[in-house]
């Protein structure tokens, strides 16, 4: 709904409501991927935390870094 609002709508209505949406939304979807999460933990989660850090790290944060041109 932000994005159509951003690229088809103009005037004071239309800002008012992009502005309200962009004021929460990142904040929603972090809270909502905390919830899924929690969600999908089992009780011995947190004894794996360190190795399952290190495997997301590698999987998410090396290609972020090496083809958002930090390395480069």
């Amino acid at each position: 709904m932000g994005h159509f609002i951003q690229y088809n709508l103009t005037g004071t209505t239309a800002t008012s409501c992009f502005n309200s949406i962009y004021s929460f939304h990142m904040g929603f979807f972090f809270f909502l991927s905390g919830c899924v999460a929690a969600l999908s933990c089992s009780n011995n989660t947190w004894q794996r935390f360190p190795s399952f850090l290190k495997k997301k790290s590698i999987q998410l944060l090396l290609p972020f870094l090496v083809w958002g041109g930090y390395f480069q």
